[in-house]
C-alpha cells in the first residue's frame, strides 16, 4: 500500500507478484512432480529431501532458542547446520530452475519487474494485473509499447466483499448442474453486482486497452476466479460484456507469461477421458458428442479412465472430465479422482504432481465436477501450462449439463473449421451470448481460458 500511494509502482508490482507466487507456491511447492525425464524427476526428489532437511534444521534452531541456557552450547553448531542446509537448498533451486524453468513456482517465491514482463507480452495483447490496496484498486496495464497504472477509488474490504458475493452468486447455480433444465437468468442483485464490479475493474482501463484485442488477466490471490470476462466493458448495465470485445485469458501470476508452451495449430486429434467418481454425473453424455466432429476420438470411461492409459496418449486436445480436490491443509495431497482400473466404479486418488508425467497436449479442456462452492485452485491450470500446454480451458463453476454439451458442440465445430483452440473458445463465448437459451452470464461465464 505504501509503495502504491507514493508512486513507486515498479516495486509495488514486484511485491504483488511475489504475493501471487506465494499463493501458488503454497499449493504446488510440496508437490512431487513425476516428470517424463527420469533425471529431472530424481533431481526434484533430491530437492524435496533437501527442503525437508532445511525445515528440520529451522525447527531445531527454534527449539534451541526457546530452551535458552540449557541448550546454548549447541547454538553455534545448530546455526551452522541451518546455514549449510539453506545453501544446499538454494543451489538445488538454481540448478532445477536452469534445467526446467517452468518448475520455478514449485521451487521458490519471487517477484518480477514490469520491464521484464513487458519484454514477453505478446504483440497485440495487454497484460492486466490487479492489486487491491486499502483505499483503491490499482490496475497495471502492460503492452509492448507502454506501461500504465490506473486506479478506482474503492476500499479493499468493500471490493473483496462484493467480488466474493458475485462469485457466490455464480456458485448458486451449481445446484442444478446435473439437471437438463435451463437455469434461470441472473437475479437483479447479480446484475447490479456485475455493473458495480465492472466500474471498478473495467472502466478505468478502457482507454489503455483500446488498441488491443487480447487481455491476459492476473487477478489478486483474494479473488483468483472472478470472471472478468463477464464484466461490462463500459461499466454500465447495458454495455457490452468484456468478452464481446476482447479475448480474455488468465494467468495465476504475471511471471508465467514467460513460460515456453507448445504453439497452437489446427486440431486433428482429440482424446477424451471421463470419470464421475462420487459425482452424480454422466460424463459420457458430455464427451461422446466429440465423435460427431472427430470420428477417431479416443474415449476412456469407467475402469479405462486411468492415469496409466492417459500417460501413453498423445493428441492435439485432451478433454478431461473428473473431480479435482485441493488439500487446503496439506496441498501436496491434492488429487484428481480417476479409476484404479480394477472395476466399473472403484477409484484412485491421482496426485496432481503425477499430471506432469503426461505427454504435452497443446490444448487441455478440464471439466471439474467438484461442486458445492468448491473453488478450483489456480495450481491446476498452472500444472498444465508448466507441462507445455498452450491453452487450458477450465470450468470455474460447474455449469449445467445442457450448457456443457452446447459448449462442446460450438467448440469442436470451431476446431473442425480450422480455428485454433483460443479463437474457437472466443467464438463459443460469442455464440452462446447470441443464443437466448445460453446468453445468461452464469452459463457461458463458467468457462475460463488460461494461458498467454
Amino acid at each position: 500500500d505504501l509503495l502504491l500511494v507514493t508512486g513507486r509502482y515498479d516495486e509495488a508490482f514486484w511485491y504483488q507478484e511475489r504475493k501471487n507466487r506465494y499463493y501458488l507456491f503454497r499449493a504446488v511447492g510440496s508437490l512431487a512432480p513425476s516428470l517424463s525425464d527420469e533425471r529431472l524427476t530424481a533431481e526434484m526428489s533430491r530437492h524435496q529431501h533437501l527442503r525437508a532437511l532445511r525445515v528440520g534444521a529451522e525447527r531445531m534452531y527454534e527449539d534451541v532458542l526457546v530452551r535458552g541456557k540449557e541448550t546454548r552450547r549447541f547454538l553455534r553448531e545448530v546455526r551452522d547446520n541451518l546455514s549449510r542446509r539453506g545453501s544446499s537448498l538454494q543451489h538445488s533451486r538454481d540448478r532445477l530452475s536452469r534445467l526446467y524453468p517452468a518448475l520455478d513456482p514449485l521451487l521458490r517465491i519471487d517477484g518480477v519487474g514490469l520491464v521484464e514482463v513487458q519484454k514477453t507480452v505478446p504483440r497485440g495483447a495487454a497484460l492486466v494485473a490487479f492489486v487491491p490496496a486499502r483505499e483503491a484498486l490499482y490496475a497495471f496495464v502492460v503492452t509492448k509499447e507502454k506501461v500504465s497504472v490506473q486506479l478506482a477509488a474503492v476500499e479493499r474490504e468493500r471490493l473483496l466483499a462484493t467480488v466474493g458475493e458475485l462469485v457466490d452468486a455464480f456458485h448458486h447455480h451449481e445446484a442444478d448442474a446435473d439437471s437438463v433444465r435451463t437455469p434461470q437468468s441472473p437475479d437483479p442483485r447479480t446484475v447490479e453486482m456485475i455493473r458495480t464490479v465492472s466500474g471498478w475493474f473495467v472502466r478505468p482501463i478502457l482507454q489503455e486497452i483500446r488498441e488491443v484485442r487480447h487481455l491476459v488477466v492476473v487477478m489478486s490471490p483474494q479473488s483468483p476466479w472472478l470472471p472478468f470476462h463477464v464484466l461490462r466493458a463500459g461499466g454500465r448495465a447495458r454495455s457490452p460484456y468484456v468478452a464481446e470485445d476482447y479475448l480474455v485469458s488468465y494467468l495465476p501470476a504475471a511471471t508465467l507469461i514467460k513460460l515456453e508452451t507448445v504453439p497452437l495449430a489446427v486440431v486433428k486429434d482429440v482424446v477424451g477421458m471421463g470419470f464421475a467418481g462420487k459425482a452424480p454425473w454422466d460424463v459420457e453424455y458430455e464427451l461422446r458428442d466429440v465423435r460427431a466432429f472427430y470420428k477417431d476420438t479416443r474415449l476412456y470411461f469407467n475402469e479405462k479412465a486411468t492415469l496409466q492409459n492417459l500417460q501413453v496418449e498423445q493428441a492435439d486436445v485432451l478433454h478431461l472430465s473428473a473431480s479435482f480436490t485441493l488439500g487446503q491443509r496439506h496441498p501436496g495431497n491434492s488429487y484428481i479422482r480417476l479409476s484404479d482400473g480394477k472395476s466399473f466404479a472403484s477409484s484412485a486418488q491421482v496426485l496432481l504432481g503425477d499430471l506432469f508425467s503426461l505427454q504435452v497436449f497443446p490444448t487441455v479442456v478440464i471439466s471439474n465436477l467438484s461442486r458445492g462452492g468448491t473453488v478450483p485452485h489456480v495450481s491446476i491450470p498452472y500444472i498444465c501450462l508448466a507441462n507445455g500446454s498452450g491453452v487450458v480451458i477450465m470450468t470455474g463453476f460447474v455449469p449445467s449439463r445442457k450448457t456443457k454439451r452446447y459448449f462442446g458442440e460450438l467448440f469442436y465445430t470451431g476446431l473442425l473449421s480450422g480455428k485454433t483452440s483460443a479463437t474457437a473458445f472466443w467464438q463459443v463465448q460469442l455464440g452462446m451470448m447470441k443464443n437466448p437459451e445460453y446468453s445468461s452470464p452464469h452459463m457461458w461465464g463458467a468457462f475460463f481460458l488460461w494461458g498467454k
